[in-house]
């Protein structure tokens, strides 16, 4: 598989948020070069998240469709964290190699959007037997990748066309046991996709 984009950014490293139970650094987002920022500045899509209130706004901005379009840039994966991640899938798959080192992580507005429009009705969700996603399940998804529980994946698993990964990590907040999964690897521009199932 070619190195790609993951779309998420280094969320924890920029923000001094290792609140994570056993967050280990050697599993991180890797922050973006001042040359890699400097070339997004001007960007009317890219929007690189420099904190949890950072992302809170943009998460409310896509659900108010003020930034439809635009993906917020989370971090790269880390060597550490993207051998991790092989070799969880390597337990399940032995002839499966995926190496997404490198990969960006992104959370574009559009599938936020998505989220709250198909799942972030409290009454709909109820009748479903789900919780409604929220701004707080959204903010996760950095910690989620950096410190997930366990992975997901069936290689004939995939959402429109793309391999889908899923990071699993059990709340121990007052949705205990409510699975959080970030997904899906995209073979351009190095990205991986997320999304939040609850």
């Amino acid at each position: 598989m070619e190195t790609d984009s993951v779309q998420f950014s280094n969320f924890i490293t920029h923000t001094g948020h290792n609140d994570v139970p056993n967050f280990d650094m050697k599993y991180r987002l890797r922050s973006y070069s001042d040359h890699q920022r400097q070339n997004w500045l001007g960007s009317k899509s890219i929007v690189v998240c420099e904190n949890e209130e950072h992302l809170r706004q943009f998460v409310e901005d896509a659900i108010a469709k003020k930034n439809l379009g635009k993906k917020m840039y989370l971090g790269i994966i880390s060597k550490g964290l993207a051998k991790r991640i092989q070799n969880d899938i390597k337990r399940i798959y032995h002839d499966i190699e995926i190496d997404l080192e490198g990969y960006n992580c992104a959370l574009p507005a559009d599938r936020i959007r998505h989220f709250f429009d198909g799942h972030g009705d409290e009454n709909t969700e109820k009748l479903r037997g789900q919780m409604a996603v929220t701004t707080e399940d959204i903010l996760m998804i950095p910690k989620i990748i950096q410190n997930y529980d366990f992975i997901k994946f069936n290689p004939n698993d995939t959402y429109r066309g793309n391999v889908v990964i899923r990071f699993v990590k059990k709340d121990s907040g007052p949705k205990t046991s409510l699975p959080y999964r970030c997904m899906q690897v995209k073979n351009k521009n190095g990205s991986l996709a997320t999304a939040v199932n609850t």
